[in-house]
């Protein structure tokens, strides 16, 4: 089984905060050559380990620092996820109005995706700040580095073993290293058992699905999306013949007879109400599911097993799609949400 995510974007941050909104843009990866970035902060406490500590971001830049970290602003919602599943988030002194776990969350936030408040960062005083691949223009960024005058530390996983790279990164970053290895090992494992329960899914029994991700339209996700790699570990067959998103054709639904039906969380069921969809196999056995929440499908942190795990019981629910309980006692389980 190849556990591979693809791209994680800023359109698909974006997908969920903003309700899907069309045109999503594919953020291309910034090639930089390796670079040495040496920041030494000797007011700075070291509160949880000792140093020089090193770690290497999504642009190849390696980030050296005297010790762990105290402080951080994370605009990343899934390092945010991380770093509390890592119980760092004490850590966390500002945070992104995008963020939504832990809940009930008091960190400040310094921005709303197209811009940001220099000010408020700069009062923070935080030894880093992270934020996903694109997410500011290149000008802003340059704009943050100057004002701000700390290490600006990028971060894009795109498949399991890059989940697992950027748990085991931030935990060296604020001292959890630990708590890394540990919430990978349960990561492999419960990824291991779910191959399992799933084994006896040949191509032939897999059933077909149709992601009804945005209306108006029927717009879809296809090859090179985050979710369709969910479907590729779940046995479940896209009908989404085409790359990224792209509208639907009812005729094409209607020839694909999709076995099972998932409704973005902002889509409506009456967005079915069309003939069409009645004579499909998802909507004549009752297999039309709306996702309980697009952070645990959009973000690439810890929650995606749990994803996965929803889809194969919803799919498949005859077999015993379990998985092992987070081995990290939290305020707010990853669950949570659910």
């Amino acid at each position: 089984m190849n556990f591979t995510f693809l791209k994680y974007t800023l359109g698909e941050i974006m997908e969920s905060r903003n309700k899907k909104i069309l045109g999503i843009a594919i953020v291309a990866l910034l090639l930089f050559s390796s670079a040495l970035y040496y920041y030494n902060d000797v007011a700075a406490k070291n509160t949880a380990g000792t140093g020089p500590i090193s770690i290497t971001d999504a642009t190849g830049v390696t980030f050296t620092f005297n010790h762990t970290l105290n402080r951080i602003v994370s605009l990343d919602p899934a390092a945010t996820t991380t770093l509390y599943a890592l119980g760092a988030y004490k850590d966390v002194v500002g945070g992104s109005v995008y963020s939504a776990y832990p809940p009930n969350s008091t960190v400040p936030n310094v921005e709303n995706l197209t811009s940001i408040n220099l000010e408020e960062l700069v009062n923070l005083t935080p030894q880093a700040l992270l934020a996903p691949v694109g997410y500011f223009s290149s000008s802003l960024r340059k704009k943050i580095n100057n004002k701000l005058g700390r290490p600006y530390i990028t971060l894009n996983p795109q498949n399991m073993s890059s989940i697992e790279q950027q748990t085991t990164q931030l935990g060296i970053l604020t001292g959890t290293e630990e708590n890394a290895t540990i919430i990978n090992q349960w990561m492999n494992t419960s990824l291991s058992d779910l191959s399992q329960a799933t084994s006896g899914i040949n191509v032939s029994k897999e059933l077909s699905i149709f992601y009804f991700e945005y209306s108006p339209g029927y717009w879809s996700a296809g090859n090179g999306t985050f979710i369709n790699s969910f479907f590729q570990i779940a046995h479940l067959r896209n009908i989404a013949n085409f790359t990224y998103y792209h509208e639907m054709k009812l005729s094409d639904i209607a020839n694909a007879s999709p076995d099972v039906i998932l409704l973005d969380q902002y889509v409506s069921n009456s967005s079915l109400a069309n003939p069409i969809f009645n004579s499909t196999p998802a909507v004549q056995n009752h297999r039309v599911y709306t996702i309980f929440n697009d952070n645990f499908f959009d973000e690439p942190d810890v929650r995606v097993v749990y994803a996965v795990q929803w889809l194969i019981q919803k799919a498949y629910p005859s077999l015993n799609a379990s998985i092992p309980q987070f081995p990290i006692s939290l305020q707010y389980p990853p669950t949570t949400g659910m």
